[in-house]
Formats: structure tokens, C-alpha cells, sequence
């Protein structure tokens, strides 16, 4: 599977502040062990992990040396990380600071249901987003596997708008809904039900101050496959969006699903030049990769 929707050159994953709302998997099947990955580049670097909004989370400092990884050990803050209530504000947002440029990731590293998040530090902040999601395979059911978005403000008195392109719990479809969140608050958005074209792809959240938005779709399966997995990804604004992306195919037998979502009405799709949709804002194509490469 893969989001086509905010895909484009930047200056990579590299940066001094990082923000993160870590989603919550079901345990049952795999939640944990948990570690930020960090790494550095020419210069070493001290990292402080804390929790702005949480008085009771106790800061983190490491001392990195110059180009040299470190992975922190998280699982024994688990329950003050996962996001796991819906239509409710909470202090569990997460701050990375570092003196000089890192890159950093969120692993799940558990074998069976694990995920990683590559934390995109400037580039996942931003005041509109445009939800991408799969919206082609169902996963394990309600009420313990959830598909959820997470808005975490950046900043004090953050008002933000959420416009459900589906419903979610507590919200009809298309009637937006304001929140206040504080600097380090999070809010999360679950989806009604586990029906694979009502994921919330295509939901509107707009916002007076910067935000990132996590997404998690906990234990999908292919229809007719034994196994299932977890997916997830840190957003980017709309405002870095792009408009050319090389799709490539993975490796399992079954063919791979890719989803195109506009931001703008009227948006014209090509697949290797040939028009397959026009979109209106919210809307997807949903393309399949069944060839070789």
C-alpha cells in the first residue's frame, strides 16, 4: 500500500525540533517494545525528550557523539505516550530538541505488528492538512483496533477545525467541529466503523497555529492472507504537497494499492501520461501496482 499525497523534495528528515503524537496499537497483537531512534550527522548533539503539556514526565537528555546512532528504550512510558481515547484532549504529545541536526524515527518493534514513523521535524508542521489513508483493506474489529488520526498542537491556544470526510466517533461526516488544545496537547479521531472505503481519507483539519497529525490503521489484513499488519505514517501540510511521484512496488505476491488524494478541486490524475481521474477536493484514485517494477 502507499499514500500519494504529500510527497516532495525537502531537505530530508533532518532538523533540530521534532514533534510526534504516538498512536495506540493493541497490545494483543503487538504494541511494544518502543524507541525513538536517533542519529547524528558531522557535529555531536545533545537531545532532550519531555512532554510539554505532562508536568509529571520528567525530561530526557542524551549526549550523541558525531555520527552516531542511539536508540531510547520509551516502553516504560507507554501508557504517557499512546494516544488512546477518542474526542478527548490529552497532555501525551512528544517534543524532540536537539543542539545540532538529527534525524530521528518512532519504531514499533514488535515482529509481528510493528511500525516505524520517521519523524519529519518542520515539514510535518503545518495549518491545513488533507488526510491521506488506505481505504482498500479492512482490519482486525471494533472497538479494540482502531483507525485514528492524532493532532498535536505546537503551540498555546491553538483553535482547530476538523471537517470528517466519514464519520467519526462523536461527529456526522461533513459537519466540521472546533477543538482548543494547548502547546502539547493531542486530540484523536476514530473512525465509526471498519469499513475500508470509510476510513477517514479525504478529512479536512485546518488550524489558526502550526500542528502535525499522526495516522494509524491498527492490524490490516489482505482479504484471504493469514497475517496482519499495522500502518502509519507522520503527515505533511498541504502547502508542500506535490504533483509528480515514481510509485515503486514492494515485494509480496499480491498486487500493491496506491492512493492519490486532492487538495484542490478539479485536480486532473495521469498514470504514466494517460488521464485516469479528475478530483475534486477529498477525493481519491485508487491505483494498483501489478507489474514486475
Amino acid at each position: 500500500m502507499a499514500f500519494v499525497l504529500f510527497c516532495k523534495l525537502t531537505s530530508a528528515q533532518t532538523d533540530t525540533t521534532f514533534w510526534f503524537a504516538a498512536p495506540d496499537l493493541q497490545q494483543a497483537h503487538g504494541d511494544r517494545p518502543i524507541f525513538l531512534r536517533l542519529s547524528t550527522q558531522n557535529a555531536a548533539s545533545i537531545v532532550t525528550i519531555s512532554q510539554p503539556a505532562n508536568a509529571s514526565f520528567t525530561p530526557i537528555t542524551l549526549n550523541i557523539a558525531a555520527n552516531s546512532s542511539n536508540s531510547l528504550d520509551l516502553t516504560a512510558f507507554i501508557t504517557q505516550l499512546e494516544n488512546v481515547t477518542p474526542n478527548t484532549v490529552t497532555n501525551k504529545g512528544l517534543l524532540i530538541r536537539s543542539s545540532t541536526p538529527i534525524s530521528c524515527y518512532y519504531d514499533i518493534a514488535h515482529g509481528s505488528n510493528g511500525d516505524i514513523y520517521a519523524l519529519k521535524g518542520k515539514n510535518a508542521l503545518g495549518t491545513k492538512f488533507t488526510l491521506p489513508f488506505q481505504m482498500g483493506f479492512i482490519g482486525r474489529p471494533l472497538p479494540l483496533y482502531t483507525t485514528d488520526f492524532i493532532i498535536l498542537a505546537t503551540e498555546n491556544n491553538t483553535q482547530v477545525t476538523i471537517t470528517p470526510k466519514f464519520s467519526i466517533m462523536g461527529h456526522a461526516a461533513g459537519v466540521p467541529f472546533t477543538i482548543t488544545l494547548q502547546k502539547g496537547e493531542t486530540y484523536t479521531c476514530s473512525a465509526t466503523n471498519n469499513i475500508a472505503t470509510e476510513r477517514p481519507g479525504g478529512t479536512l483539519v485546518t488550524s489558526n497555529k502550526p500542528i502535525c497529525i499522526s495516522t494509524k490503521d491498527d492490524s490490516l489484513f489482505y482479504t484471504g492472507q493469514g497475517c496482519s499488519d499495522t500502518a502509519g505514517d507522520q503527515l505533511i501540510p498541504d502547502e508542500i504537497a506535490g504533483k509528480d511521484f515514481i510509485v515503486i512496488k514492494g515485494y509480496f505476491n499480491s498486487p500493491d494499492f496506491y492512493y492519490v488524494f486532492a487538495i484542490e478541486n478539479n485536480t486532473v490524475v495521469k498514470v504514466n501520461g494517460i488521464t485516469v481521474a479528475t478530483l475534486q477536493a477529498g477525493d481519491y484514485f485508487k491505483g494498483s501496482l501489478s507489474e514486475n517494477s
